[in-house]
């Protein structure tokens, strides 16, 4: 397992918790059974449900415990990668400056430096704020056009609008499993 053994173990610990709770064979998720007597353990610490059901995915196809754990490792990588080229591409409109960017976001020396912190990879969710950014800066740039009598502003305002489906490769904003 990448990582030092305390936090990958508790990390590994948590996905295949919410995966056993996913799967029906848990009553409450809150409510892992370590640190006895006390209850809503896992609010306690890095939650992971942002990414869980990946793992719980890979889970599902017949990972072992430990393959899905470093599977759901590569595939946060390679998420924050894309997702990130994504946002500097739509906001740039330069492909190599986009790839460039992505690259030190997803596997700059700060990331590969907390390699033992496998719980702050997600940064998926990062780039959620660079995409709204843009999506609103752009449709006040379109708004301001139509309300200035402009032709053709409503078909421009659409044609904006229509990227924000690119939102959806980076999750849902907020970050349900960032510690703090």
């Amino acid at each position: 397992m990448p990582g030092d053994l305390g936090d990958s173990r508790f990390n590994n610990y948590i996905l295949e918790h919410f995966h056993q709770y996913a799967m029906g064979k848990g009553d409450n998720y809150w409510y892992a059974p370590f640190m006895y007597p006390y209850k809503n353990v896992v609010a306690l610490s890095d939650n992971l449900l942002g990414t869980a059901p990946m793992y719980s995915l890979f889970r599902n196809l017949g990972y072992s415990r430990e393959s899905a754990y470093q599977l759901w490792i590569l595939a946060l990588f390679s998420l924050n990668y894309i997702c990130c080229f994504i946002a500097l591409f739509l906001w740039s409109k330069r492909s190599t400056l986009a790839a460039c960017g992505a690259f030190v976001f997803a596997f700059g020396i700060y990331t590969i430096g907390h390699l033992e912190h496998a719980q702050v990879f997600p940064e998926i969710h990062g780039t959620d704020g660079v995409l709204v950014v843009l999506a609103m800066a752009r449709f006040r740039a379109c708004q301001a056009h139509a309300l200035n009598g402009a032709r053709g502003g409503v078909p421009i305002l659409l044609r904006h609008l229509s990227r924000l489906p690119a939102l959806l490769c980076t999750g849902l904003p907020g970050r349900s499993d960032m510690g703090l």
